[in-house]
Parts: C-alpha cells; sequence; structure tokens
C-alpha cells in the first residue's frame, strides 16, 4: 500500500473574491446590505413594523436574515481556490477522482476539481 502525500497547498483568492472583498470593505456584503431582490418578493416587506409580541413579525424577519446569510455564505466559497502539490500524478489523479464533484458539508456547493500544469504560476493581482 503507497502513501499518498500532499507536499504544499496554496490558497489564492479569485478574482470574483477580490472584487466583492474590495466592495465589502466599502458597503458591506451584497446579500447582507442589498434589498432589491427581496423588495421584488410581496413577501418580504422591507420595513417590517411589529412589536415585542409579534411573533409572525419576528419570524418572517428572521426567515428573511437567514436566507440572505445563507446566500452570502454560499458565495464566500467562490472567494478562493486552492492549488495543491502532490507527491505524484498517481496521488493527483486519486485525489481528484476521489473528491471532484463531492458536496462540501451539505452547502449544495461541490468541489471543482482541476489539473494544472506544473509549469503554471500563480500569483495574487491587486
Amino acid at each position: 500500500l503507497r502513501r499518498l502525500v500532499i507536499w504544499e497547498n496554496f490558497i489564492y483568492p479569485s478574482e470574483f473574491g477580490m472584487k466583492r472583498l474590495a466592495e465589502e470593505a466599502v458597503h458591506g456584503p451584497k446579500e447582507l446590505v442589498d434589498k432589491s431582490e427581496e423588495a421584488e418578493d410581496p413577501d418580504v416587506d422591507d420595513q417590517i413594523q411589529f412589536d415585542l409580541e409579534d411573533r409572525v413579525g419576528w419570524r418572517k424577519a428572521s426567515l428573511s436574515m437567514r436566507r440572505r446569510i445563507r446566500q452570502y455564505q454560499l458565495a464566500r466559497l467562490k472567494y478562493f481556490y486552492a492549488i495543491i502539490e502532490f507527491d505524484s500524478a498517481e496521488t493527483a489523479e486519486a485525489v481528484y477522482n476521489a473528491c471532484d464533484g463531492f458536496e462540501y458539508e451539505s452547502s449544495g456547493a461541490k468541489f471543482d476539481l482541476r489539473f494544472v500544469d506544473d509549469r503554471e504560476e500563480f500569483s495574487v493581482r491587486h
């Protein structure tokens, strides 16, 4: 039985991630501050008015915020990508076969693995 070895791994921000992080630094997370999508939904009221005893109002606001937080969390999965260096092409192929298309932590997002040429160079562009 041969051991499969990861030599190194590097995490890089994607172009999408760099753009979104720059926007978030100025305006905050789009999914949490932009209400334009929800404004079209007649079931969601941007100006929900309710008192402490109004359980329906609290549930409606809570459901709306949970949806928006989930959208934000899913978007953040696209902010970065990893480059992993293995000890051999055999190891890389074994990891690819085991993980490509595998769902990440019940998120609905699946790993999209690619082989990268050894001569490819990666850097963070600002």
